[in-house]
């Protein structure tokens, strides 16, 4: 693929270190350079897990009550406008720091465990609704796995660290009936993604970018193989090693920047899909998530680069209007694919 430098003029890339907003996850440090395979979506799947794992735990750990009340609040603030980031801050903050003192010593239980694990995707579903949340989302993701490794080397048999190896085949009857793509939409999001592999220049960029061109690609053969091609660029985000992970997230780093700004509007587009992992089928909650990540990316820019942001904003004015299924799609839903269930049939987000 060709080449060419950055406009002049603009920010360069920058590859100096930059810590997260979060403090840092204590984890043991012969786990720290493990090799994340865990998905985001996995927070999904395993909502019902956590939330039985939470209200059976939370009354016995502050930070895992913590978590629960910086989730919600969040959430109510996306919902409500009621002024509750603050809340929500203080609460990340202590469920943070309270789970980095309990990963000081020993889990004893399954208990112990589950509510670690439970703490930590409580705090990656948060993210989705901080308009600040990317840079913490890409951090929990890695966090979630670290922690997964570790309460399963402590041996005490936590529910939510054993292995989930049915997501896919869960997925399988469920997209049937999923609506399909217009094609002249895919077009304009595969010319976006390839513009901006002009500028790619280090290895982890080009393996993210093709992850984002194959999942462009597969969403124009069928629903499963576009639903695939996401997992795979959540594992090609949690594979990176920290230098990468850093350099990604470096609002300096131009180039990565563009392709952030990319993978969030490719995951704004799989809503109809991946929203099919929840039991009742809606994408009501789904389009709440997310909702400032792509314009504070090109707030972050700046000049210079607004032929390689085009179509990124485009799908986020979508999807901040509830109008991204009408843009994006070619056919409506024909089912839920979930047996017994018939309702939240309307695409359209309310």
């Amino acid at each position: 693929m060709p080449r060419r430098n950055p406009p002049s003029g603009g920010p360069s890339q920058s590859s100096s270190d930059r810590s997260s907003s979060d403090p840092a996850m204590t984890v043991p440090d012969d786990e720290q350079q493990g090799i994340a395979t865990i998905s985001p979506v996995r927070a999904a799947s395993n909502a019902k897990g956590a939330r039985s794992s939470a209200r059976r735990h939370s009354q016995h750990c502050d930070f895992l009550m913590h978590a629960i009340l910086a989730l919600s609040a969040s959430h109510l603030e996306k919902l409500t406008k009621g002024g509750l980031t603050k809340v929500a801050q203080a609460h990340r903050l202590a469920a943070i720091t309270g789970l980095n003192g309990h990963l000081d010593k020993p889990l004893k239980t399954a208990a112990d465990g589950d509510a670690v694990i439970a703490t930590c995707f409580a705090l990656l579903m948060q993210s989705w609704y901080m308009d600040d949340g990317l840079e913490s989302f890409l951090i929990m993701t890695r966090s979630c796995e670290l922690l997964t490794k570790h309460v399963r080397g402590q041996k005490v048999d936590a529910i939510l660290a054993r292995d989930d190896c049915s997501r896919v085949e869960n997925m399988r009857p469920r997209l049937h009936g999923a609506p399909s793509y217009d094609l002249d939409f895919l077009s304009l999001a595969s010319q976006s993604v390839n513009n901006v592999g002009l500028l790619c220049e280090k290895s982890y960029q080009w393996k993210l970018l093709t992850s984002l061109q194959q999942c462009i690609a597969s969403l124009a053969k069928s629903q499963m193989e576009g639903y695939m091609s996401h997992l795979n660029i959540e594992s090609i985000l949690v594979s990176m090693d920290h230098e990468e992970l850093v350099q990604l997230i470096d609002p300096q780093n131009v180039i990565s920047q563009l392709l952030l700004a990319h993978m969030v509007a490719i995951q704004l587009i799989l809503r109809p899909i991946v929203c099919r992992e929840r039991k009742q089928y809606t994408v009501t909650m789904f389009s709440i998530r997310m909702s400032r990540w792509v314009e504070t990316i090109c707030d972050n820019v700046g000049a210079g680069y607004e032929g390689f942001l085009t179509w990124p904003l485009l799908v986020s004015q979508y999807h901040n209007t509830k109008t991204l299924e009408k843009h994006i799609l070619a056919s409506p839903a024909t089912s839920t694919g979930i047996v017994g269930y018939n309702g939240g049939m309307n695409l359209e987000a309310t």
